[in-house]
């Protein structure tokens, strides 16, 4: 039904700040109420959800969500440092070119910025992509529920969400 393929990881700094423990905890009660029919009953009139079971796997994802969220807010902050730092970068990369005809040292303010740009360029990558990871992961999920009739399919949903939130982890 649902194909799990994994983002990636998140950066040390990102994954730091995420309350790991608390999403895991949730989603592993939300997935055992979900999981397989232990006692080998019949599961026929037990296999669509109910509107109890909707609210559970909202509340659960709800909790991820918010985890996520309370990072986003001061990575898109460091963002948009990062995007002001690589601007002033470029600009001294300009100027230290337009000095150089003027004197011979000007070229190391031109070599200066172009080595805090490449650095600047790979934080700026690593912020952009952690920012994509913890807005596409819950909505990918949340999407996926909607559209999940069955128990069997919700439990797989959380089990998928389980499994790429630990490989998000560092």
């Amino acid at each position: 039904m649902f194909s799990s393929v994994a983002l990636g990881s998140l950066s040390r700094g990102t994954s730091r700040r995420i309350d790991w423990t608390r999403i895991t905890d949730v989603l592993r009660v939300t997935a055992d109420r979900f999981g397989e029919h232990r006692s080998g009953a019949s599961t026929e009139n037990q296999d669509y959800l109910r509107s109890e079971d909707l609210i559970a796997l909202q509340s659960a994802f709800s909790v991820a969500e918010q985890a996520f969220r309370t990072v986003l807010r001061p990575l898109r902050n460091l963002m948009r440092l990062v995007t002001v730092l690589l601007i002033l970068s470029i600009a001294v990369t300009i100027a230290g070119a337009a000095l150089a005809m003027l004197t011979r040292w000007a070229s190391i303010l031109s070599v200066a910025g172009l080595i805090s740009m490449f650095g600047l360029l790979t934080k700026a990558w690593t912020l952009a992509r952690d920012r994509a990871m913890l807005e596409l992961i819950p909505a990918r999920y949340e999407l996926a529920l909607k559209v999940c009739t069955s128990k069997k399919q919700a439990g797989t949903i959380v089990n998928d969400f389980l499994k790429e939130t630990n490989s998000a982890r560092r």
